[in-house]
Parts: C-alpha cells; sequence; structure tokens
C-alpha cells in the first residue's frame, strides 16, 4: 500500500510539472529518452506540428503510465488464447504477440473506405475493417501523407513499388528488408532477396533496418550505439508463425535484435519503426491511441464455418481497463479510462 501511495504521489508530481512546462525530479529524463520523435523516422512523418504533438503524446504516455503503474492498477482481460504476453529482456520491458497463421490471418492496412489513411490505430479498430482485430501494431516507415515510404502490398496489389534508394536515417540503413504475407505463410527478407524471389505476397510492407538475418545481427550493429528509442518489429518462424515485439523503454538496436535472435527465435526479423511505434494488444491492456501512423498491421481470428464473430467476442471480453480517450477532450485536456472511470486533466 505504501509503495502504491508513493506511485501516485510520484506521478501526480510528473503531470504538474509537464502542464507547467517545466518538467520536475526525473521527469525531464523520461521524456528525452522514451518520448523525442526519432530524428531518424524516414524523414518521414514529423511535419511542422511534431512540437504540438509531441506535448499530447508526452502528457498522455504518462497518463496511461498511470493507469497501468502499481500506483493505479487497470489492466486489460487476458484473453484465452494468450497472443500477447509481457517480457523483461536485458533489463528492459517489452510486450511480445506471438500470432500462428493456423488459427488467425495478418493483413496490412493502410486507407479507410473514404480514401483517407486510417492514421491510427483507433481509427483502424473502430472502423467496420477493424471490427475483427484482435491485435494491431504500426507497420513501416510513412511519409508526411502517412502513405509507405517502401514496397506495400494490400490485398494482393502493389500500391507502392519498393524503394532501393540510398539516403539517411533507419529505413536506409542496408540491408533494410520486407514482411510480407502469402496464401500459404509469411516471411521476412531482405529487400534484395525479396525482388530477386519474388514471393506471390497477399500484403507486404517494406522498412529498415533489418534485425536479424539469417540468424546473425545485421552487420552495423557493433556494440549497443548512442540510440535508445522505443522499438517494434516482426519476425517469423518457420514460416507459419509471427512474432511481434514492441519495447516499453527506449532500447538499442543491438538489444532489440537479440531480443529477436536469443528468446523469440526468428532467424531473420525486420524493424518497423522508433518512437511513435504502437500496439492495440487488449490481451495486456495495450491501446496505444494517440501517435500518428502510417501502414498497420492487424490480426484476425480465422471463424470457423458457421461460428460467431471470434474478433468481436475477443473485444468485448478484453474492453474496459485502462486507455486514453482522444476524442471529444477540449483545448489542452487528456481524458483516461481507469477501471471504467473518466478521469480528465488539464
Amino acid at each position: 500500500m505504501l509503495r502504491e501511495i508513493c506511485n501516485v504521489r510520484r506521478w501526480r508530481v510528473v503531470f504538474r510539472s509537464l502542464l507547467s512546462g517545466q518538467p520536475a525530479g526525473g521527469a525531464g529524463a523520461v521524456l528525452r529518452g522514451a518520448v523525442a520523435p526519432d530524428p531518424d523516422h524516414g524523414g518521414e512523418a514529423w511535419s511542422g506540428r511534431r512540437q504540438g504533438i509531441r506535448a499530447v503524446v508526452v502528457r498522455a504516455s504518462l497518463l496511461a503510465a498511470v493507469a497501468t503503474s502499481g500506483g493505479v492498477a487497470a489492466t486489460g482481460v487476458a484473453h484465452a488464447d494468450g497472443l500477447c504476453r509481457k517480457l523483461t529482456f536485458e533489463g528492459v520491458g517489452h510486450v511480445v504477440c506471438e500470432i500462428s497463421l493456423r488459427d488467425h490471418q495478418v493483413r496490412m492496412y493502410l486507407r479507410g473506405a473514404d480514401g483517407q489513411p486510417y492514421g491510427r490505430l483507433s481509427r483502424l479498430v473502430d472502423s467496420p475493417a477493424g471490427r475483427e482485430l484482435v491485435m494491431a501494431i504500426n507497420g513501416g516507415m510513412y511519409g508526411d501523407d502517412r502513405g509507405p515510404v517502401g514496397l506495400f502490398v494490400e490485398g494482393g496489389k502493389q500500391l507502392r513499388a519498393a524503394n532501393t534508394r540510398r539516403g539517411s536515417g533507419n529505413f536506409h540503413m542496408k540491408p533494410n528488408g520486407v514482411f510480407y504475407v502469402t496464401a500459404s505463410g509469411a516471411g521476412v527478407l531482405t529487400t534484395e532477396r525479396y525482388l530477386r524471389q519474388k514471393p506471390r505476397a497477399l500484403y507486404a510492407t517494406q522498412s529498415g533496418p533489418m534485425l536479424v538475418i539469417d540468424g546473425k545481427l545485421h552487420p552495423r550493429f557493433a556494440g549497443e550505439g548512442q540510440s535508445l528509442k522505443i522499438r517494434n518489429g516482426v519476425g517469423v518462424r518457420g514460416g507459419g508463425t509471427v512474432v511481434f515485439a514492441i519495447s516499453d523503454q527506449p532500447v538499442s538496436f543491438g538489444s532489440f535484435a537479440r531480443l529477436f535472435r536469443d528468446v523469440l527465435k526468428t532467424p531473420d526479423a525486420l524493424y518497423l519503426d522508433g518512437s511513435i511505434s504502437s500496439i492495440y494488444a487488449p490481451d495486456v491492456g495495450r491501446r496505444d491511441w494517440l501517435y500518428p501512423v502510417g501502414p498497420i498491421i492487424g490480426v484476425a481470428p480465422r471463424a470457423a464455418p458457421g461460428s460467431s464473430s471470434g474478433g468481436a467476442n475477443h473485444r468485448r471480453r478484453a474492453a474496459g481497463g485502462a486507455g486514453i480517450v482522444a476524442g471529444g477532450a477540449s483545448a489542452g485536456e487528456i481524458r483516461v479510462k481507469i477501471g471504467g472511470a473518466l478521469a480528465r486533466f488539464r
């Protein structure tokens, strides 16, 4: 009980300092290490509104931390399938989701029925196209128009060609790669191999850099490096199990790649993005609604013939818990749902 009281008091101090614009205590380090936009984000996503977006995201991220900390325990109900779990590796917490393609389908999303990019996970999950989803995650780097900066295939149709140009930033840290889904499985290949092998992809997204290539770390991941960011990535095991991971705290490329190689046992893995990394994983109470995203990867159950909607049932069971409520808040106000109650912060 004493620890819970201390946690609540600590986060109250952080809130007040953030809202006043003067970070106090350890808040500054948290902001600098965990939330600042990644200059290597691809060029590619943060427009002139980055400072305003960052301010909202900083506040919302810390409010979410209160909802999931020991101070106010409020997490989603675990789904019976147990797609996602929390895992600590080399001192950093992660959420890991392992998807069997025998039981679930994995696909990519970019634009809604109105022709506009979804832009946020919430817009997809709350749409008719996303009502069956039991998990979703940002699926690659994007430009100012929220469109992919590299190869993108949706429903068997190539909407953007592979990007093989030279450039700066993480996307161009060669070799980069492609995560793809076919009628019979899934895979991760370097971009060069993908273009040479030409798999019949129903869905595909290009990003970079590769994290793991044929069981070896990317050649430029010597040591730990100085870049520490929230990161997410994807790997494939045996062609039939897709493994997603997102870090809870800033992590180096080296450590994140070792997670896929040494723990998740994926011989090939691809980095999807950093800093704006977001996940919808009701199994573990994660609903990252506020970050802007481009391409989205979604997971839905393969419903048995004549059965009811598995995805909708999952989401009804997992509803509740903690979450950021973005819509309807007045200017300068963040609303947080904690255990069914709605709290407002300015």
